[in-house]
C-alpha cells in the first residue's frame, strides 16, 4: 500500500526506500545551507518464553551541525529454551556542502522454535537534516521505496512552521518515485526513516526489513548528484530480488576478482567465486543452498562495494 500527500499534515511513520532527492531552481540557485542533523540507529528485542521479558534496547546516535560521517551498527539477539529475536539497525550518512548522502537498513525477526509465547523485535535508522533556501526552489524526487512485512516506508518534508510539503508512506510494497515540488524560500527539515517491527507467535510470522540510499543536494543535480544508481559497479535487475536477478557488472572491476555477498553486520552468506563474465545470473541462496532471508544484502569485491541487493519473498 502506498501513499503520497503534498501539503498536508499528518503522522509521520518509519521508511525504507531508494531514493534520489535533488534541489533546483531553475534561473537561480538555491543556496547550499545544511543547517543541523540528527541521526540515529536503534532496536529492540524481547523473547516470552514461561516468564514476562523486560527485553533489550539499544541505540547509537549524534546531532551534528559541521558534517562528517556516522556509520554505525547496532544488534539485539535474545534467545531463551529454544526462542529468540534478532533485530539490527545499519546507516552510514555524511554531509559535506551541498551534499547529504544517506544509506540505512534494518531487519527484525522473531523464532519460536522452542514453542514460547512471542518474540518481538525493532529496528530503525533515521536520519533529520534541516536545510535553508535562499531562494523559490523545485525539488525533483527520483528512486524507489521497499518495506516488507512489518516494515514501513515514509519520508517527510516540512517547512519552518511545521506545515507538510511533502509525504510518502509505503508499506507491504514497492513503488518508483519521480516527483517534483516547488519551495519557496525558508527554512525545512527532512525526516528520513527506515524502521518496523518483527513479530512471531504462536501459528503466526511476521518479519520485518526495509532499507533507504539517498543522496541528497541544494543547488542543480550536478552539484554532486548522480541518477539513482549510478554510484553501483553492478547493475541488478530486478531488485528488489524474489527468485533470481541478473548481475551486470560495471567496466570498473576486473576479470578474475572474486565477487562476495554479505549482510548488513558483514558477514559472509554466499561467496560467487571468481568474475568470468560481465552479466552472470544470481539466485539469492547461501553458501548451503538454502534460500537467503528477506533483507538488504552487499555484493563486493575484496574491500569494494559493488553495489546493494534487496532480497524479498
Amino acid at each position: 500500500m502506498t501513499s503520497i500527500s503534498k501539503g498536508s499534515r499528518c503522522a509521520l511513520p518509519g521508511l525504507g526506500m531508494v531514493l534520489l532527492l535533488a534541489l533546483q531552481s531553475g534561473e537561480v540557485t538555491a543556496a547550499t545551507g545544511w543547517t543541523t542533523v540528527y541521526r540515529e540507529v536503534s532496536t529492540f528485542g524481547s523473547v516470552v518464553s514461561d516468564e514476562e521479558d523486560p527485553g533489550l534496547f539499544e541505540s547509537k546516535a549524534e546531532t551534528s551541525d559541521n558534517g562528517g560521517l556516522f556509520h554505525e551498527t547496532v544488534t539485539t539477539f535474545l534467545a531463551d529454551q529454544g526462542n529468540s529475536v534478532f533485530s539490527t539497525a545499519w546507516q552510514r550518512s555524511d554531509f559535506s556542502g551541498a551534499v547529504f548522502s544517506f544509506d540505512g537498513t534494518f531487519e527484525s525477526r522473531g523464532d519460536l522454535s522452542g514453542g514460547g509465547v512471542f518474540a518481538e523485535g525493532f529496528g530503525a535508522s533515521l536520519a533529520t537534516p534541516h536545510f535553508v533556501l535562499d531562494a523559490p526552489t523545485d525539488v525533483y524526487l527520483y528512486g524507489v521505496a521497499h518495506a516488507s512485512g512489518q516494515g514501513i516506508a515514509s519520508m517527510r518534508i516540512t517547512n519552518g512552521g511545521g506545515g507538510q510539503v511533502f509525504w510518502l508512506s509505503v508499506s507491504a510494497d514497492t513503488r518508483e518515485l519521480s516527483e517534483v515540488i516547488h519551495l519557496p524560500a525558508g527554512g525545512y527539515t527532512l525526516a528520513l526513516q527506515s524502521g518496523g517491527y518483527g513479530r512471531e507467535f504462536p501459528k503466526l510470522e511476521q518479519p520485518s526489513n526495509g532499507s533507504l540510499a539517498l543522496n541528497v543536494g541544494l543547488g542543480a543535480p550536478t552539484a554532486g548528484i548522480d541518477a539513482p544508481g549510478t554510484w553501483a559497479q553492478v547493475r541488478i535487475v530486478p531488485n528488489p530480488v524474489r527468485e533470481r536477478a541478473m548481475l551486470e557488472f560495471g567496466q570498473t572491476l576486473r576479470r578474475g576478482e572474486r565477487v562476495t555477498i554479505t549482510d548488513v553486520n558483514g558477514r559472509q552468506v554466499s561467496d560467487l567465486g571468481m568474475l568470468r563474465e560481465d552479466v552472470i545470473r544470481w539466485e539469492p541462496r547461501g553458501a548451503d543452498g538454502t534460500r537467503l532471508a528477506a533483507g538488504v544484502y552487499f555484493l563486493r569485491a575484496g574491500e569494494k562495494s559493488l553495489g546493494r541487493a534487496i532480497v524479498v519473498r
